[in-house]
């Protein structure tokens, strides 16, 4: 959701504003609206304290460290900025200003590095034999060596 809707919709939103024109803002409502469906769409569903659907799931520190940032660069920049402007411009300037793309972005990673190191069963059995074959190789090493010293 994240890679896919949000950071899209922040990209489209920030390229047409930059085009600036009356013609350029009327094209841009449907990406304005979109952004914020999206904006709201993962606070609510995904990342909101207590009723969001990350929030119940358990995640590495790198995850949580990645998504109590992005909490509060919600809670304090876009949040604070949407009670305060009088218009939706400002609101749309003050997300585009933000530095919202690398605190979506080290998310999104950390959420699928979590999933595919202790979800995804594939990855884990992998890193299962390859930790087998280091041991292996270590006693291998340690039983060369004692032959050796026996010798």
């Amino acid at each position: 959701f994240i890679q896919r809707d949000l950071v899209v919709s922040l990209n489209t939103v920030r390229e047409s504003h930059n085009g600036g024109g009356e013609e350029a803002s009327q094209k841009n409502t449907k990406a304005i609206g979109d952004l914020m469906n999206a904006l709201s769409r993962l606070w609510e569903v995904f990342v909101a304290p207590d009723i969001g659907a990350l929030e119940s799931l358990s995640h590495s520190n790198e995850t949580d460290a990645a998504l109590d940032a992005l909490r509060i660069l919600i809670r304090q920049q876009i949040m604070t900025t949407y009670d305060k402007a009088k218009t939706l411009e400002e609101v749309i300037d003050s997300i585009i200003k933000l530095d919202l793309d690398d605190a979506l972005s080290r998310l999104s990673d950390e959420l699928l590095y979590d999933y595919a190191t202790n979800t995804l069963s594939k990855y884990r059995e992998d890193k299962m034999h390859e930790w087998m074959c280091i041991e292996s190789s270590k006693q291998a090493s340690l039983s060369s060596e004692e032959k050796k010293d026996d010798v």
